[in-house]
């Protein structure tokens, strides 16, 4: 305790012995003035005593009593704690969210008729086999002014009919639930064909149809209660105007100078020109020529140890216009050659009546007037 604060208690306790004693009683001695004074300065000492007791013991029981597992907080801790019923739901489940295709496909889902299944359904991720539906694209939303966040989805389904297809606007409520807003548009006879959608910049969505072999871009905006066609085509596209048919020309193959070189080391080596001729005024189509080289015929009485001449033994080089290699058109009364050199190889000496060297004309389309000028041969004999 400071002087100071001594002497203020010696300075009251005189003013109250002063104070009882006026006027008819002495003022007290000075020793029993102190002893006063010693009293209150015990008081105060077991007082600022038992304040610091409890400035020690209090922490103490509270680490003993978290030990013992009463660790639970005030009542008061707990209820600002804990959030109230009317709490606003979290960003992922508040209306209009963006939905993917893994929420999409997650749940049951109705749509609107389309002439598949539209109650209680579960999409697919990917196509599938007849009766399956699934998503195929999503074109988020965001939404503005009157349009709610939403999203646009392009659904399939594999039918007895075929492919059908529409567009459907979905939105997430406060508790996950996807419901459809609406159609966009779906497959009919003006809309043969729904090929993608994407995001619009005229409006909320773009959807590509395809008819009659053309592609049209339609756009589409929310107008507070459906989705409206705002821009593109409305009808479906114009077929192209169609070829008249072309008139068949005449063509004619044939075969000319076939010669043969000297016998070297089994293989003998020739060469026949081709020509193909246009014998109408009209222009060909395109063709090709397929050569090939065989024998005919039994071989009777060959000698011993000869062999019939078989179509593996003739190699043609340059074979250009073999195996269907096309050729053409041709000009009416126009003509094209080309010279083709072949080589014969044995394994035994040859003889046969009969060899053929052979030449087989193909119209594109497989279409000619007449056909029987479509083919030629040239015959050849090869002795042992």
């Amino acid at each position: 305790m400071s002087d100071h604060d001594e002497a203020t208690i010696i300075d009251n306790a005189f003013r109250s012995f002063t104070h009882e004693a006026a006027p008819s009683v002495h003022a007290p001695e000075v020793s029993i003035v102190y002893a006063a004074v010693a009293h209150q300065h015990k008081v105060r000492v077991a007082g600022l005593s038992v304040v610091s007791a409890l400035a020690v013991v209090l922490p103490v029981s509270i680490y003993f009593g978290l030990a013992n597992g009463s660790q639970s907080p005030p009542t008061d801790v707990l209820a600002s704690a804990s959030p109230s019923v009317g709490a606003s739901p979290s960003p992922s489940e508040s209306p209009g969210s963006r939905i993917d295709r893994q929420a999409l496909t997650g749940q049951p889902i109705d749509l609107p008729g389309w002439g598949c299944g539209t109650k209680n359904l579960t999409l697919a991720d990917t196509a599938g086999g007849e009766g399956s539906i699934w998503v195929d694209a999503l074109v988020d939303v965001a939404g503005a002014g009157d349009t709610p966040p939403m999203t646009v989805a392009l659904i399939h389904c594999q039918s007895v009919r075929g492919r059908l297809s529409q567009v459907v606007a979905f939105q997430q409520n406060a508790a996950g639930k996807i419901t459809s807003l609406g159609q966009v548009i779906v497959t009919s006879a003006n809309v043969p064909v729904i090929q993608e959608i994407r995001p619009s910049q005229a409006g909320d969505v773009s959807v590509i149809v395809t008819s009659n072999g053309q592609s049209q871009i339609r756009d589409f905006k929310w107008n507070g209660q459906r989705f409206s066609q705002i821009s593109g085509p409305t009808d479906p596209a114009t077929p192209p105007p169609s070829k008249p048919p072309q008139a068949l020309a005449d063509l004619e193959v044939k075969l000319s100078g076939l010669t043969f070189g000297p016998e070297a080391d089994g293989v003998r080596t020739g060469s026949i020109t081709v020509t193909v001729t246009n014998l109408s005024t009209t222009a060909s189509a395109g063709f090709s020529v397929a050569l090939d080289g065989d024998s005919v015929g039994a071989c009777p009485g060959c000698p011993g140890g000869f062999s019939r001449l078989g179509s593996s033994a003739i190699t043609i080089e340059p074979n250009q216009w073999a195996n269907g290699a096309a050729r053409g058109p041709l000009a009416g009364g126009g003509s094209t050659t080309i010279t083709v050199s072949f080589t014969l190889t044995r394994a035994h000496a040859f003889y046969q009546d009969r060899n053929v060297i052979s030449a087989t004309l193909t119209p594109s389309g497989g279409k000619d007037p007449k056909g029987d000028n479509n083919y030629a041969e040239s015959d050849f004999t090869v002795a042992g």
